[in-house]
């Protein structure tokens, strides 16, 4: 995988988003590079089968944080609820242009860091000294530049130390998103430190993405309520909406392509580009609709592989776990936020399982899953 991240490297720097944007450019330069993707993927299935055994793909990945069956379950929902995309394609068919131009509107960054203080602040009045100060104090790198990572993130360097945000901010709407997105994440950082032992200071990525996810979904809402514009109101709805949705169904699409994959390489001790692609696109159409998957470049699925096999595991059980936290802030804004202060200060001494027990949460009986997928729409 090393090999291949190496590789990329230099176009996914010169053409950045563009790869996502443009399907027609994202297959070109990817395809390019499709014979070292099918080198590392065969050499990371090896070493998986090595080091976890033929018969638990996620030893290593699930039995610290969850039992297995977990998986099972909300494979299980997923697939037996796709049809709840019917009645979201059809809003976003018949506003996809607009939807479009509407991301791509101009905002500077100021204009966008001060709606996401609102926002944070709407949640918890302290949360905005922390944006402020983190701004104030240089800890933000905003723009694009060179030799500069695609992937927006966070950087500890010590556990005594505060967060460096790295942004790609490109002036925007569309750019809002990781801003807030990399807030939460440094956010969430500062509060365990304060919280906990800085050796303690840290949580794995299933609590890590459900807390940045359940910002990002808060505050997009937060700010679409505000805006006085109908038309802008009803387009902003509708990217929160594809977000959440996204986020849920493209990283089922993934996992289950990944799931298959490792079944033949098991078989046939070797996976080929053309068959992985093949894979994929059938689960798109399966999970996502027809029209809804041919928007998607047929090597996209390289750029999130080349992250390593079933990273995005943690986004799907986060994405459902969001939704949840999202709902029951609707019903009892106080009560749930008494609850959640209290979820962003839980350190690693605690799994996530034992976390959201503690929280009243039934992870291990289908009503649970099926009610988070349910209150996306």
């Amino acid at each position: 995988m090393e090999i291949l991240r190496n590789e990329l490297s230099d176009e996914i720097k010169k053409y950045r988003e563009k790869l996502f944007e443009d399907k027609k450019l994202g297959n070109k330069i990817l395809k390019k590079y499709s014979h070292l993707a099918e080198e590392a993927i065969n050499e990371n299935l090896k070493l998986l089968i090595q080091k976890e055994g033929p018969n638990n793909i996620y030893k290593n990945l699930l039995t610290k944080e969850f039992d297995p069956r977990i998986l099972k379950i909300i494979k299980k929902v997923i697939s037996e609820n796709k049809e709840i995309l019917k009645e979201f394609f059809n809003d976003y068919q018949s506003q996809k242009d607009n939807l479009e131009a509407f991301l791509r509107s101009k905002i500077s960054f100021k204009e966008g860091a001060l709606w996401v203080i609102d926002g944070y602040n709407q949640f918890d009045k302290s949360f905005k000294n922390f944006i402020r100060d983190s701004l104030e104090l240089g800890l933000v790198d905003v723009y694009l530049k060179k030799n500069k990572s695609l992937t927006p993130r966070n950087i500890t360097v010590s556990a005594f130390l505060p967060p460096f945000i790295l942004l790609n901010f490109e002036g925007k709407f569309s750019n809002l998103a990781q801003i807030i997105h990399e807030f939460a994440h440094a956010l969430h950082t500062k509060i365990l430190k304060n919280y906990n032992s800085p050796l303690n200071a840290h949580q794995n990525a299933i609590i890590r993405e459900t807390v940045a996810l359940f910002f990002e979904y808060f505050i997009l809402q937060n700010l679409e309520e505000k805006l006085n514009n109908k038309n802008q109101k009803e387009l902003l709805k509708l990217y929160l909406q594809r977000t959440r949705f996204y986020y849920l169904f493209y990283n089922a699409a993934l996992l289950f392509t990944e799931e298959e994959i490792y079944q033949i390489y098991k078989k046939r001790k070797r996976v080929t580009i053309k068959m992985i692609n093949k894979i994929f696109k059938k689960n798109l159409k399966i999970l996502l609709g027809e029209k809804m998957a041919q928007e998607i470049s047929d090597y996209r699925w390289l750029l999130d592989v080349s992250k390593g096999m079933f990273w995005h595991l943690p986004y799907l059980i986060s994405a459902l776990i969001a939704n949840i936290f999202l709902n029951e802030y609707r019903k009892n804004s106080q009560g749930f936020k008494k609850k959640f202060l209290k979820f962003l200060t839980v350190g690693a001494s605690k799994s996530s399982e034992k976390i959201f027990k503690e929280m009243g949460y039934d992870i291990y009986h289908k009503n649970f899953w099926m009610k988070a997928l349910k209150s996306i729409y």
